[in-house]
């Protein structure tokens, strides 16, 4: 009889462990508004990978004509990082307002 409780007890406990995990799911993704983007533009392009995105931002900024608006959080001293600051360079001194804003 001791031994049927004990089961009872641990089916209920799984059971309701169960239960808490059903229902927190329900309530974070009811309450998760991250992947809810607002945007004043339909004009949006997703990368997949770091080189196409490093390839297209390097082009728009040689086609800039009046400023250019970057910003960061993490830079480095690469490859890629010395291509861009040459380039933003380039078009500061071609008059073109540049403005980057990076963390430290």
């Amino acid at each position: 009889m001791i031994y049927l409780t004990i089961v009872g007890c641990i089916v209920l406990f799984i059971f309701l462990l169960y239960i808490d995990y059903i229902l927190g799911k329900m309530l974070s993704a009811r309450n998760n508004h991250s992947m809810k983007w607002n945007t004043s533009s339909d004009d949006v392009t997703f990368f997949d990978s770091g080189q196409d995105l490093f390839e297209k931002m390097l082009k728009d900024i040689e086609n800039a004509k009046t400023s250019i608006d970057v910003q960061f959080f993490i830079i480095r001293n690469d490859q890629i990082s010395n291509r861009f600051y040459s380039l933003l360079a380039q078009k500061h001194a071609e008059g073109v307002e540049v403005r980057m804003l990076a963390d430290w």
